[in-house]
């Protein structure tokens, strides 16, 4: 029951109806279902690039051992999550990782052209090529 009562102060519409109790040898199992996030607690806990609009927790189930508690421990878990989220301020959200990302393309694009310009120069000052252009201006000269 205290665990329960600290997850009304994370979801807004928790009411006990919506917690279901079963007991099954040394555990206790609580079951809430479709409770609605608490966006202003998310947003004074944590920094995020983005704001929460609205947010829903399909389930959550916590399995607490009944009086071996210390030699034990409870086990919560939650499913179908669902977040909706807006860009704050109309910024894009870009991540370290995008970053890094679009720098790393960048530089494969910059080596992809060094690489081309170098293969065309090492074409034009080659010796064969020179020697070959030599040849016809002295023959076309001479000749």
């Amino acid at each position: 029951r205290m665990l329960v009562g600290r997850l009304k102060v994370v979801f807004r519409t928790f009411d006990d109806r919506d917690l279901v109790l079963m007991k099954s040898g040394l555990r206790s199992t609580a079951v809430l279902k479709n409770l609605e996030i608490r966006e202003d607690l998310i947003r004074s806990h944590l920094k995020l690039p983005f704001s929460i609009v609205s947010g829903r927790v399909g389930s959550v189930h916590i399995d607490v051992p009944v009086g071996v508690l210390h030699k034990s421990s409870v086990k919560v878990s939650l499913s179908d999550i669902r977040i909706k989220i807006r860009v704050s301020n109309g910024e894009s959200v870009v991540t370290d990782l995008d970053k890094k990302r679009e720098q790393a393309r960048k530089q494969r694009k910059l080596n992809s052209w060094e690489e081309r310009v170098n293969q065309e120069l090492a074409e034009v000052t080659s010796p064969g090529i020179l020697s070959v252009v030599a040849e016809n201006f002295k023959n076309n000269i001479i000749g």
